[in-house]
């Protein structure tokens, strides 16, 4: 026993001379850095001046230290070789005259707006008599430091600094390793907390006047009065405050002036309207916290419907894509009139009829057709025309009760004279002889719309791109289609424009060799 009794006070006496020793083991390493990484990047390690930790978890200063068993072990049940305390603040709170890397913020949970810079700190205490050179930081974010040397010998600390920014609410969880040289390894946990403040709101929709229902839409048979319901929830730990709560229309909807949203809390209010149509009504709620006056905004919409059909009318021409509200064509061209109605109601349509003012010899069609909400049924009918058309439009509509919906709409396709663009493709003998023309060049014509076609030049080394409506073209030559003898002079791309019934030329100038063609002589029999 008296042996033992030696020891331990032989081990006591190690750890008071070993805390003594300290601040002088800090002065000889000074201002090492186990890092020259820039700052707000990857993490570095400092080592600043000495300080005597308090109890853990103390708000730790960003430095390395000597820690005393007692200190280390005064809360804990039984004695951990190794400490990790992990903090977070905000940059803008470090003080001018501290440098990142030597910041560490006091606390392990802030409130931050979506994109502040925060300043995680890492810091790790040996309380083993291992010596660690090997160290690996992880958190949810990243690797913050990988297999990075630095001798921590017992009873003291080191720490690491790195800076980001998020957009919610996150629970950082950091893990450091730290490896000895003979291959044995100790861990350490610990957690900060980012708030960033979020409001939620909710709509939903209803018939009761002055209640709230479940649903987020309402599906009527005909035109009704319905309350809707706003609801906004404080999902943070913080009081949110100054509140205001603007409709879809731009109204504000009417709130207490000193509304105050405790953390859990929820707020309701409703608003009656009398739909004749089918309608989203939504709010945008916005409010800020209490603590630091950061703001936030959340929406929500709710939905009605009623028997509702809408139609449209759009355009093509030569049989393409029906794309166009309004189209602009030559005279004689072959218009494709696409008609459709979607029923965006509440209710499924049996029978379907449509009429167009503008062809008043054309028959009104009519059909049987289901067509159930949400879907759409599309005419197409083919015209020539030769003079500008506008197009009034009515779709009927009939459900199985015999009420019929009704919609309209218009649409305008206008006729002018043609315009034509010719290209010639000429060869430069650079002798002084006349240019020629070059044939079996290919030019292509793309369009405003990005429509494109492609002629081929004749033996007179003419393209020509006829009934052209007015706008603005690119040409190009087809590089494929030139023999490999010959090269262009002027740049492959060309752009001009033209208006009605005018005719452009546009010159393409080649050079080289041109390519011989074989001379057909017809075989006369004697």
């Amino acid at each position: 026993m008296q042996n033992n009794d030696a020891a331990i006070r032989w081990q006591r006496r190690r750890f008071y001379i070993l805390a003594l020793l300290a601040p002088l083991l800090l002065l000889i390493l000074g201002d090492i850095l186990l890092s020259s990484t820039p700052v707000y990047s990857t993490p570095v390690y400092s080592t600043p001046a000495h300080s005597t930790p308090a109890t853990p978890p103390p708000p730790l200063t960003p430095m390395l230290h000597a820690i005393t068993p007692a200190a280390a072990q005064s809360t804990e049940d039984e004695p951990r070789p190794v400490r990790a305390y992990l903090t977070v603040g905000l940059l803008a709170d470090k003080p001018d005259e501290t440098p990142v890397q030597h910041y560490c913020p006091p606390d392990d949970e802030v409130e931050a707006a979506p994109g502040e810079m925060l300043v995680f700190c890492y810091q790790f205490f040996n309380d083993s008599e291992i010596t660690f050179t090997r160290h690996t930081i992880v958190d949810i974010f990243k690797v913050i430091l990988e297999n990075e040397f630095y001798v921590l010998t017992p009873a003291s600390g080191v720490q690491a600094v790195t800076t980001m920014t998020l957009s919610a609410t996150r629970t950082n969880v950091m893990t450091w390793t730290a490896y000895a040289e003979n291959g044995d390894s100790a861990s350490a946990f610990d957690t900060a907390v980012v708030i960033v403040p979020t409001l939620v709101a909710t709509a939903t929709v209803g018939q009761t006047p002055g209640e709230c229902a479940d649903a987020v839409r309402l599906d009527l048979l005909s035109a009704a009065a319905v309350e809707f319901c706003f609801r906004a929830y404080n999902p943070t730990p913080y009081d949110l405050i100054v509140h205001r709560a603007i409709d879809t229309a731009g109204n504000e909807l009417p709130l207490p002036d000193d509304l105050t949203l405790a953390p859990g809390e929820t707020f309701t209010i409703t608003t009656s309207a009398l739909v004749t149509e089918p309608v989203e009504y939504g709010v945008v709620w916005s409010a800020q916290t209490a603590t630091r006056q950061i703001p936030m905004t959340s929406t929500a919409a709710a939905n009605v419907r009623v028997p509702h059909i809408k139609v449209a009318l759009t355009f093509a021409r030569n049989g393409g894509d029906c794309r166009y509200d309004s189209l602009t064509v030559t005279p004689g061209t072959q218009v494709v009139y696409c008609y459709a109605a979607r029923n965006d109601g509440s209710a499924t349509f049996q029978w379907h009829r449509f009429t167009d003012k503008s062809f008043a010899l054309d028959p009104p069609f009519s059909a049987p057709h289901l067509l159930p909400p949400d879907q759409a049924v599309t005419v197409l009918i083919t015209r020539p025309l030769t003079v500008t058309t506008t197009s009034y439009v009515t779709w009927y509509a009939t459900l199985e009760n015999g009420d019929t919906v009704s919609n309209t709409t218009q649409g305008d396709v206008f006729v002018v004279p043609p315009a034509t663009i010719e290209v010639n493709a000429l060869f430069d003998s650079e002798d002084g002889k006349p240019r020629i023309g070059v044939s079996d060049v290919a030019i292509r014509l793309l369009d405003a719309e990005g429509d494109s076609q492609t002629r081929t030049t004749g033996n007179d080394g003419i393209a020509r791109f006829d009934d052209l409506i007015p706008g603005v073209y690119t040409l190009s030559v087809v590089t494929s289609s030139l023999d490999s003898n010959l090269h262009l002079v002027s740049p492959i791309t060309l752009t001009t424009s033209v208006s009605a019934r005018a005719t452009i030329s546009l010159t393409y100038v080649l050079t080289g060799v041109l390519p011989i063609k074989p001379l057909y002589i017809p075989f006369v029999s004697g």
